[in-house]
């Protein structure tokens, strides 16, 4: 993997979706059947992970994501792909990854970028990207494959989350 393309932002795991309209009812399905907890307050979308970890999932708090409101994003897309960055760092600890803060990051940034891709959200913005993008250079430089396997990573967290939207559906139908 060359380091310009980071530079110039032409990801491989980022498609150019011109169509900002996108089906909102199917992505809430989806958050919902995950069973993640959110809590909307703040001014920043953050995954509050179980404390004590290593007791997970028999922890004593935590393991919910805080999102600000919706109204506090410039629009829906903008909301959403925080809100898909935020189920990846929920999700690393139930596919047992326990990546460093600065592959973590970046397995959030092609995570939420899977997402939208699937469910066709116009990706305008990097939550993360420009504040890691020189750190995320420097660990390329000296581990060749930390793109590979953070995109490695990136696909088992989305097979992960929507074999959990297919089983929590299925069960639901079952009811």
């Amino acid at each position: 993997m060359n380091i310009n393309l980071l530079e110039i932002k032409t990801l491989p795991w980022r498609k150019n979706i011109k169509c900002s309209d996108f089906d909102l009812n199917l992505v809430q399905k989806f958050v919902s059947s995950l069973g993640v907890i959110t809590n909307h307050s703040g001014n920043k979308p953050h995954y509050v992970i179980p404390s004590p970890r290593e007791n997970f999932p028999n922890h004593i708090s935590g393991d919910y994501i805080r999102m600000p409101l919706i109204e506090q994003f410039t629009n829906i897309n903008e909301y959403y792909f925080a809100l898909f960055h935020e189920l990846s760092h929920w999700s690393e600890i139930r596919v047992k990854l326990n990546l460093e803060e600065l592959q973590s990051e970046l397995v959030a940034e092609i995570v939420s970028c899977l997402l939208c891709n699937k469910f066709k959200i116009k990706q305008d913005i990097f939550i993360n990207y420009n504040v890691y993008l020189s750190k995320w250079i420097e660990h390329i430089e000296l581990n060749p494959l930390f793109v590979k396997d953070s995109i490695k990573y990136s696909h088992k967290i989305k097979r992960f989350l929507l074999k959990c939207q297919n089983n929590n559906l299925l069960n639901e139908l079952k009811k």
